[in-house]
């Protein structure tokens, strides 16, 4: 006996509520039941022949021939050094970046999208048109100018109706890819399509593959490189949207960037942090930190450099600056320390060689070393 008979007998026996079900609303279920029995499905023979049309005519469609041509000149393609290059710049992870401030991650990224530009600038007119890739990447740096200042526009309208704090906000902005780029943008195949699948599992739809096993690598081969130049124009806008960003009265950190690219959608998505400048100096510390103009004159005269140009040069360049000019290296003392943090190893000379110095220049005692009586012996 069946569920569907062992549920009526018991109704049939004056529990008319079992299992919450009417006697008139179990005829209506057993009406069903029977209608399955007598509608039509395909049978196992009628499924591989449904399944073989739908292969068949897909091997006959346009679309088929366009993409196995395309794939042929795929293979094709030239300098595929340059092309991992290219990735290999393109492919780092923020993952990595992380764990560093947003205003370091921003300089990561300027760096990243300043080694793009540099490498596409090295490349002939003759390789960029030999890789598909290389050409997709020129591309979508120039109009990656045009996408992103439309994209951070929009941003910047929003935010104008915000009223933000020092407090990181975040902000998620959708706009629709303009219709001129999906040109360049192309869309996955969906290679499955689902059909009535045939007995004992009566309507149930099977995902059967648009191509048989001998093409699907076309398909296979086809979205691969979808993913790849898709994957390569998020890279780009990316680091081109970090560029762009302004740094004047807000600060803006674009946190993610995607493009969702789909048959049914187009779209640029991307979340930035936005908060106002953070600006905890008040005008007493200002007022602190300022250097007198005896004093600026003073140390312009020492290094041989006008003030305005010494407070801009980079830490490096201007140590390079004055060891040219001495004609030898700068040497720190081993106690020296900026902000309590002793200075690199490499600058440090022993007390010796300042006694040394020190000695020859003037009558002051000799620098000694003392060891606390408290200190931890070894």
């Amino acid at each position: 006996m069946n569920l569907i008979n062992y549920i009526k007998n018991k109704i049939r026996f004056g529990n008319r509520k079992t299992l919450g079900v009417y006697f008139k609303e179990f005829n209506e279920i057993e009406k069903i039941e029977e209608d399955k029995k007598n509608s039509s499905y395909p049978t196992k023979e009628e499924f591989e022949e449904h399944k073989k049309q739908i292969q068949e005519s897909e091997l006959k469609s346009d679309r088929f021939k366009m993409i196995e041509e395309f794939i042929r000149e795929y293979h094709q393609r030239e300098n595929l050094e340059l092309e991992y290059k290219l990735f290999e710049i393109i492919n780092y992870n923020d993952i990595d970046i992380n764990i560093i401030t947003d205003e370091n991650k921003r300089k990561y990224r300027l760096k990243k999208y300043n080694e793009l530009k540099s490498f596409l600038n090295t490349l002939t007119k003759e390789q960029i048109n030999s890789n598909l890739y290389l050409k997709a990447a020129l591309t979508f740096m120039e109009t990656g100018i045009e996408d992103c200042d439309m994209i951070i526009k929009q941003l910047i309208e929003m935010i104008s109706h915000f009223e933000l704090t020092e407090k990181d906000e975040k902000v998620e902005l959708e706009v629709e890819i303009p219709t001129e780029r999906l040109e360049l943008l192309p869309v996955r195949i969906n290679q499955e399509v689902g059909i009535p699948y045939y007995r004992p599992n009566a309507y149930k739809t099977e995902c059967v593959n648009i191509l048989d096993v001998s093409h699907k690598p076309i398909y296979d081969k086809y979205n691969s490189y979808v993913d790849k130049i898709n994957l390569l124009a998020t890279k780009i806008y990316a680091l081109k949207m970090n560029s762009l960003l302004p740094s004047d009265s807000i600060q803006i950190y674009n946190y993610y960037f995607n493009i969702l690219n789909n048959e049914l959608e187009h779209k640029f998505i991307a979340f930035y942090f936005v908060a106002k400048h953070k600006d905890n100096i008040t005008q007493d510390d200002e007022k602190s930190y300022q250097i007198s103009a005896k004093a600026k004159e003073n140390i312009s005269r020492a290094i041989g450099l006008p003030f305005d140009k010494i407070i801009n040069m980079d830490h490096e360049e201007l140590e390079k600056y004055i060891e040219q000019k001495n004609g030898k290296k700068l040497t720190y003392d081993l106690r020296m320390r900026i902000d309590g943090i002793p200075i690199g190893k490499e600058h440090i000379i022993t007390i010796e060689e300042v006694d040394k110095e020190i000695g020859e220049n003037n009558c002051a005692p000799k620098l000694t070393l003392r060891k606390s009586k408290n200190s931890n012996k070894e």
